[in-house]
């Protein structure tokens, strides 16, 4: 039987729009250091569109365009939304994404940056901008139509009711668990026996600098559960994030779950 390999990514890390990201941690992202990112901030919808193109690297325009339009404004928003949350300032309106609370902006009469155009559209939280914006683009990336209005009217049907200084910064649960789900069924989806996967998993943080938060899992798929969307795996490879290798002898269910720690019983390898 012929030998496939699919790659499963679990995302590393969550990029808060009002926490400041160091750029090591978005270079391969972005091609623009945050200075010149601010620079290009985007003041209409018009100079939207050129602005994300200018700020995203080649290789992360190419995954964007090529990938499954079901997922691809998700991944996008999950993997680099805050980035250009906190540089284009989308939350300087919305009070909740500042400390102190009294020390967020007041809402300009006309619309003088993308932010301000959001909200005078009725998108106030930075999520929906972010979903909006990246829908678009996506549009845009592949020769498709766009209208920001048509996208707008769309994402007000799905986004709970808010205010511009009245809601909670965090992306809404129904929303997250409807992104989490549609995700998880896709990469499962993709998946087939007998192929190999590699798995990025982690423990609770570590008590001491010398054992590991994070582990790579290699294994070969002996069958998939579709009731709960999980995979029985063959484990062929285990190393941690300090090079050191382990074996479990027996099989193990992992649920294809972006939101999923797995928690193994590891055993060193010893020679």
């Amino acid at each position: 039987m012929k030998m496939k390999t699919s790659i499963l990514f679990i995302l590393i890390m969550t990029l808060g729009g009002c926490a400041s990201t160091h750029f090591s941690n978005i270079w391969p992202y972005s091609q623009l250091p945050p200075n010149k990112v601010r620079a290009i901030a985007p003041k209409t919808f018009k100079d939207c569109l050129p602005a994300i193109d200018s700020v995203l690297s080649p290789v992360v325009k190419k995954h964007f365009k090529n990938q499954d339009s079901t997922i691809a404004v998700i991944e996008l928003c999950e993997e680099i939304g805050g980035f250009f949350t906190t540089n284009w300032l989308l939350y300087r309106y919305n009070e909740y994404y500042h400390w102190p609370l009294n020390d967020y902006e007041k809402l300009p009469k006309k619309p003088i940056d993308i932010a301000s155009l959001f909200v005078s559209k009725g998108i106030y939280h930075p999520e929906a901008m972010l979903r909006v914006m990246f829908t678009c683009y996506y549009k845009y990336l592949n020769g498709q139509g766009y209208n920001w209005e048509e996208e707008i009217n769309k994402m007000k049907t799905v986004w709970p009711i808010e205010s511009a200084t009245n809601y909670k910064p965090q992306l809404p649960k129904e929303i997250a668990a409807y992104e989490v789900k549609k995700i998880s069924r896709y990469q499962f989806n993709l998946l087939n026996e007998s192929d190999t996967v590699n798995i990025l998993f982690n423990r609770s943080p570590r008590m001491t600098k010398k054992s590991s938060d994070w582990y790579y899992i290699t294994g070969l798929i002996n069958y998939k559960i579709q009731e709960t969307e999980s995979i029985n795996i063959s484990i062929l490879n285990i190393e941690s994030e300090f090079n050191k290798k382990y074996v479990i002898h027996d099989n193990v269910e992992i649920p294809v779950k972006l939101t999923t720690l797995f928690r193994l019983k590891l055993t060193t390898f010893a020679g």
